[in-house]
C-alpha cells in the first residue's frame, strides 16, 4: 500500500478506475486503426485461403 506521507515509499500511486488489460497499454479502449485493420484483412485473407485450399484438397482426394 503506499503511503502518501513516506516520501521514501517507492510503489506510485494507481488509479483504481483505469486498469491496464492485457489488450490495451492504457486501460482506454482500443482504437481502431488502419494498420490494425490491415492486419485483420490480411489475417483474414490467409484463413480464408487455408480453408480453401483444404476443401479442394479433400475433394480432390475424395475423387
Amino acid at each position: 500500500m503506499t503511503d502518501p506521507t513516506n516520501p521514501t515509499d517507492p510503489t506510485p500511486p494507481t488509479d483504481p478506475e483505469k486498469k491496464k488489460s492485457w489488450f490495451s497499454a492504457g486501460g482506454d479502449k482500443a482504437k481502431i486503426t488502419a494498420n490494425r485493420v490491415i492486419l485483420w484483412v490480411l489475417v483474414g485473407g490467409f484463413g480464408l485461403y487455408l480453408i480453401i485450399t483444404g476443401i479442394v484438397g479433400i475433394l480432390t482426394k475424395a475423387r
